[in-house]
C-alpha cells in the first residue's frame, strides 16, 4: 500500500484521479472538496468519491451538476450500498493488515538474527552477504509496518495498536541482544506474539 493524500483520499481513488481528463479533473476537485468538508467519516467519504470517480471516467455518463454538487453528491450517496461497501473494505483491509503482519514478522526476525550474528561474531554465510540479507530484511520490515500504521490511520484507530506493534519490535531487540549467546532464542516467539495480538486488537476495532 503506497502512502494516501493528506486529504486523507485513499490510494485506490488517487490513481483514478490520474485517469481524468482535465475537464473532469475541474469536476473532481470542486466535487472532492465538498465531500470531504461536508463527510467526516474518512471511509464513506472515500467510497463517495470512488462512485464519482467511476462516473467522471466513464465515457457513457454525463454528470449533472445542474441542481448544484451537494444534490449530485447526495444522488451518489444515494445509490450506493454504504453498509455492503464498508464490510468489503473492511474485509479487504484486514487481509492486507494480516499480510504486512506476516511480512513483517518474519523479516523483523532476520533483523534481528544478524544483530545477533555481530555480536557473537558467527555469520550464517559471511559478513557482506548477511549484510545485504539484514538489510532487505530491514527495508521489507519497515515498508510493512508503514503499511499497518497507514491502515490504522485511515480506519482512525487507537494509538493502542501502533504502541503495540512498536513495543513488540523493543522487546525482541532486547531479547535477542540479552541472549545473544543463549542456545535459547525467544524473540521469534515474541515477534509472533505481538503480531497476533496487533492483528486481534485491529480486528476487534473494526467489527
Amino acid at each position: 500500500m503506497k502512502k494516501e493524500k493528506a486529504n486523507d483520499l485513499f490510494y485506490e481513488n488517487s490513481l483514478k484521479v490520474k485517469l481524468l481528463s482535465k475537464d473532469c479533473f475541474e469536476i473532481y476537485q470542486d466535487v472532492e472538496k465538498y465531500v470531504f468538508l461536508h463527510q467526516k467519516d474518512i471511509v464513506k467519504a472515500n467510497i463517495i468519491l470512488s462512485a464519482v470517480l467511476d462516473q467522471l471516467n466513464d465515457e457513457n455518463q454525463k454528470i449533472n451538476l445542474t441542481k448544484g454538487i451537494k444534490s449530485y453528491v447526495s444522488q451518489v450517496e444515494k445509490s450506493l450500498n454504504m453498509k455492503e461497501k464498508i464490510q468489503v473494505i473492511k474485509k479487504q483491509s484486514i487481509d492486507k493488515f494480516t499480510i504486512a503482519g506476516l511480512w513483517e514478522t518474519m523479516a523483523g526476525y532476520i533483523v534481528l538474527l544478524f544483530c545477533k550474528e555481530l555480536l557473537t561474531s558467527h555469520y550464517l554465510i559471511n559478513f557482506s552477504i548477511d549484510l545485504l540479507v539484514g538489510v532487505v530484511a530491514f527495508y521489507i520490515a519497515i515498508h510493512n509496518v508503514r503499511n499497518q500504521f497507514q491502515l490504522l490511520k485511515r480506519f482512525q484507530m487507537p494509538k493502542k495498536i501502533s504502541i503495540m506493534i512498536g513495543v513488540t519490535f523493543l522487546v525482541g531487540f532486547i531479547s535477542a541482544i540479552l541472549g545473544a549467546k543463549s542456545p535459547f532464542d525467544v524473540s521469534f516467539l515474541i515477534l509472533v506474539i505481538g503480531y497476533i495480538t496487533s492483528k486481534k486488537m485491529f480486528e476487534r476495532e473494526l467489527s
